[in-house]
């Protein structure tokens, strides 16, 4: 996509894995995913990077994962994302982005919780330690059929906030929610689903959040978000 081509940084959110016939979902199921090649749209549409935090992604367990990663890879395409909460496995990556003498680092998380917010933070701080100037934290939460932001994530994502993240960015629902600053910073619960699958009794709509950071003094600073 042309829209992403000028940007500093597209980053997505990939909801299933990349198989091949040779991975068996296990119960012998194998919906939800997508074949290997299909790693090309998101290439062709200029994709920097996904948040593999994502229940879907682990649907066909670890092999699957790895797969998913190793197609990425190759790709071209950097990845992060927490299915686990175990530190140090594959399931737990960090990302840090260089660009315009910036570091930008993601946090993904899945299906995040008030207990799980000091594991969110340990990442953040981990982030920082490594001089990210901005951090991103990206969760997985609710359900497909949400159509309002749950009462309890937004809790969750002020205090992520105040524990140091300049920006929450919540997926999950296929519908898309209200984004509003909280502290100057941005929470986006939900920006729907701009390529998917998915049936069910929400329309599947998303959209493309852009956010601008002047970075003229010691501190980026947002100046524009924008859908």
């Amino acid at each position: 996509m042309e829209l992403f081509l000028y940007d500093d940084l597209t980053l997505g959110s990939l909801h299933m894995p990349f198989v091949n016939d040779s991975i068996t979902k296990p119960g012998g199921s194998s919906l939800y995913c997508a074949p290997e090649g299909a790693v090309r749209f998101l290439t062709a549409a200029n994709i920097d990077a996904v948040c593999l935090a994502d229940d879907s992604v682990d649907d066909f367990g670890t092999e699957g994962y790895v797969n998913t990663q190793r197609v990425l890879d190759e790709a071209g395409i950097l990845h992060c994302g927490t299915v686990e909460t175990r530190s140090g496995d594959i399931f737990d990556e960090l990302l840090i982005w260089r660009v315009k003498d910036v570091r930008i680092g993601v946090v993904g998380y899945c299906s995040p919780t008030t207990a799980t917010v000091p594991d969110i933070l340990d990442r953040v701080r981990l982030l920082r330690e490594h001089a990210c100037d901005i951090v991103i934290v990206s969760v997985e939460w609710g359900s497909p059929s949400d159509t309002s932001p749950q009462y309890n994530n937004l809790i969750i994502a002020q205090s992520l906030i105040d524990g140091g993240a300049d920006v929450v960015w919540g997926h999950g629902s296929n519908a898309l929610h209200p984004a509003f600053l909280y502290q100057g910073k941005p929470i986006i619960s939900s920006l729907g689903a701009l390529c998917d699958g998915y049936s069910g009794a929400v329309a599947t709509f998303g959209a493309v959040l852009t956010l601008e950071y002047d970075l003229t003094g010691e501190a980026p600073v947002l100046t524009l978000m924008r859908a």
